[in-house]
């Protein structure tokens, strides 16, 4: 770590902070994409569940 310090001219402080930050932005790229995937998932299982009344009509009328 010190060579790569050295070579680039920075402090550890500086590196450490750099690196701690695109840590925490890929982690909360990270957590985003599974909220919106999980809210994706909701909003299909809300979309099936909201048609169950219509399709069961649909049924009944078929079937008379």
């Amino acid at each position: 770590m010190m060579q790569y310090v050295c070579y680039h001219g920075v402090s550890n402080q500086s590196m450490v902070r750099d690196l701690l930050n695109r840590f925490a932005q890929a982690e909360l790229k990270m957590i985003l994409q599974e909220e919106l995937i999980a809210l994706e998932e909701q909003e299909e299982v809300s979309r099936a569940e909201s048609t169950d009344p219509v399709n069961q009509f649909m049924d009944m009328k078929k079937q008379a």
